[in-house]
């Protein structure tokens, strides 16, 4: 059985932020340096997956920007594994249906009754991934202790993968991302700008802690998805094929995340007022702001361009 080196693997951690396509590409060359022989990347949930039509979302990468990442990667002779965590994809969680086995999976209860559902899914997933990346190499399942049922579709996963000629590999929840860049890294943002904001303060936990947490890392996903639609539109503004009003309305969505986070930025500088070094809270904050900035400043320049020359 084939097993990637670890000196020779880096990991493409695409989770918590939705960036420009050709943001990915830039990062993917990056990446791809002499003496890589193995790429895992971490879609997050941002997938293009196709199973479900209910689950089409507006925030997925294109499907082109994946066969691109895999024609990338077989060019230059390094072997692509996709970063499969815990039961589903998290879009399929939040569907009833697909939630039902989820939670089968994870208590591992009336396995004999749905894993042949399960396992359909997950075969369809698994094409799903094959369809856009036909030179992939295999699957990296991440368990974690919080990720209960993992076993369970690790085990179908394995059949599955071995069945279409793939190889499947476990890891624990740190392994395969640490001292390895993440996207974060490549692209000068947080993933999540609260995630591990009271380690870094200094702070005991806290339920107002742990939920401006889930705001800020919420946020920051959201603004990248509006700077991604903002700049979709404007590529097919270019066309002629939207209407300038949907671009005005992008362009306040992106402000409006601008002011939104600033607004966010405050009241959690205010909660940890008395608790931590003058200035943490910014500090974790101000990468994020710098790149949107720039993001809305040049696509508001390039939309006023185009309305110019129509």
């Amino acid at each position: 059985m084939w097993h990637p080196d670890p000196s020779s693997t880096a990991v493409l951690d695409l989770r918590g932020i939705t960036p420009r396509p050709e943001r990915v590409i830039s990062a993917l060359d990056l990446v791809l340096t002499p003496g890589l022989e193995t790429l895992a990347v971490d879609w997050g949930d941002s997938f293009p997956w196709t199973v479900e039509p209910r689950i089409a979302s507006p925030h997925a990468f294109p499907d082109e920007m994946v066969v691109q990442v895999a024609a990338r990667c077989a060019s230059a002779g390094v072997d692509l594994l996709s970063v499969w965590r815990g039961v589903l994809p998290g879009a399929y969680s939040g569907l009833s249906g697909y939630s039902h086995l989820e939670r089968c999976a994870r208590a591992e209860r009336d396995l004999d009754r749905w894993q042949n559902a399960l396992s359909k899914l997950l075969s369809d997933l698994i094409d799903d991934v094959m369809a856009l990346a036909p030179t992939i190499r295999g699957l990296i399942v991440v368990e974690s202790p919080l990720r209960v049922g993992t076993a369970v579709v690790r085990r179908i996963l394995g059949h599955l993968i071995t069945d279409r000629g793939m190889e499947a590999h476990s890891a624990g929840p740190e392994d395969g991302s640490a001292g390895v860049p993440g996207a974060g890294d490549l692209f000068g943002e947080s993933a999540g700008p609260g995630d591990s904001m009271e380690a870094r303060i200094g702070t005991e936990p806290d339920e107002r802690f742990t939920e401006i947490a889930r705001r800020a890392a919420a946020w920051v996903t959201e603004s990248w998805s509006s700077v991604g639609l903002f700049h979709a539109e404007i590529c097919r503004m270019s066309g002629g094929a939207i209407p300038e009003q949907r671009l005005v309305d992008l362009r306040r969505a992106v402000a409006g995340e601008i002011r939104r986070g600033r607004d966010l930025m405050r009241e959690m500088e205010t909660l940890f007022s008395g608790r931590s070094a003058d200035g943490a809270v910014s500090a974790r904050f101000q990468p994020v702001f710098n790149a949107l900035g720039e993001q809305y400043s040049m696509l508001r320049g390039r939309a006023g361009s185009l309305r110019q020359s129509r």
